[in-house]
């Protein structure tokens, strides 16, 4: 009994050794298609493999000093970073960026928009176009958000959404102003929006281009 149970742990830490390895072997693909080791926190490779949550569980096994020291060799030999880098976070917001819009058809979220895996997307695009204003975002990632329809002041493409849906209403109906309760066949609440619009005008705070 006590070799069959020495044989079978031997068994199993080989193949906890074997499945190390095929992550391991994630990762190196990753890196060699995307120049980094460091993939999303909730990234899944294109087979299904749950990557970013791997290698979540190496941080927190390295944290508490659980992670053999040639695993943490090996990770470390090709760039993988313990904490979370600049590239990671961006990465990440990138990807849930995507996901957003794959659901939403638009890759702009609300300011305070969380996903359902509590990640604050609202408040991450917040921080993009706050670097973005102040020189301080890299042009990679800029072109990277800007491919796929991220915009940089969402205010002004609220307005000119709202002056396409009402040049759209006048040609449908023969004027320009809408029911304050409507919406469009789309959803869009045409209405609202014109209502916010004079407010705006009578508290002076709309520019003189978007009144003419």
């Amino acid at each position: 009994q006590a070799r069959f149970i020495e044989a079978l742990t031997t068994k199993t830490i080989e193949v906890i050794a074997r499945q190390w390895d095929f992550w391991f072997g994630l990762m190196i693909k990753y890196k060699e298609q995307h120049g980094t080791a460091n993939v999303p926190q909730y990234y899944k490779t294109p087979d299904g493999f749950y990557l970013g949550h791997w290698q979540d569980q190496q941080k927190q096994k390295f944290r508490k000093g659980k992670l053999e020291q040639d695993r943490i060799e090996k990770l470390e030999d090709i760039g993988f970073v313990w904490g979370k880098s600049i590239e990671e976070s961006f990465n990440q917001g990138f990807e849930e960026t995507l996901r957003y819009k794959e659901q939403h058809g638009t890759a702009n979220v609300p300011q305070y928009y969380k996903t359902p895996d509590g990640f604050n997307l609202g408040t991450w695009q917040s921080n993009q176009r706050q670097y973005f204003k102040s020189g301080k975002l890299e042009q990679y990632r800029i072109k990277k958000l800007e491919e796929i329809g991220f915009v940089w002041d969402p205010f002004e493409e609220s307005f000119n959404q709202g002056f396409e849906e009402t040049l759209r209403y006048k040609e449908q109906h023969g004027t320009a102003n809408a029911p304050a309760s409507y919406k469009t066949p789309e959803g869009f609440n045409l209405g609202a929006w014109q209502v916010t619009q004079r407010k705006s005008f009578k508290n002076g705070t709309l520019e003189q281009d978007k009144i003419k």
